[in-house]
């Protein structure tokens, strides 16, 4: 016949919080204290320097035909690298400046 182990022998696992994990920990005692980990730092990405056809469209709230006869008109500078058309973040802001102060041609 099985006799069943006394409470002061028997240790059950307990769900460590810190671990989140079951790990035997007698009774009375605490769960140990979770291993440091190293934390990384996190810094916000700069702002671009260009942005696509397609956000400087957003930006302006106009489509992207729009922004293609603004290039082509010599109102909007534009740059291309590689198979990409960008537009200077600098240039969209003095372009945007420029219809608000009402200097633009249409």
């Amino acid at each position: 016949m099985k006799t069943k182990p006394s409470p002061a022998t028997h240790h059950r696992a307990q769900l460590c919080s810190a671990h989140h994990k079951a790990l035997f920990i007698p009774p009375g005692q605490l769960c140990p204290a979770p291993p440091q980990t190293a934390r990384l730092e996190v810094r916000p990405l700069p702002d671009p320097l260009f942005v696509s056809m397609r956000e400087a469209g957003r930006r302006l709230g106009v489509g992207l035909s729009t922004i293609w006869k603004l290039i082509q008109a010599g109102e909007l500078p534009s740059t291309q690298i590689l198979r990409r058309r960008l537009i200077p973040v600098a240039e969209l802001e003095k372009f945007a400046a420029r219809l608000q102060q009402g200097v633009c041609h249409d």
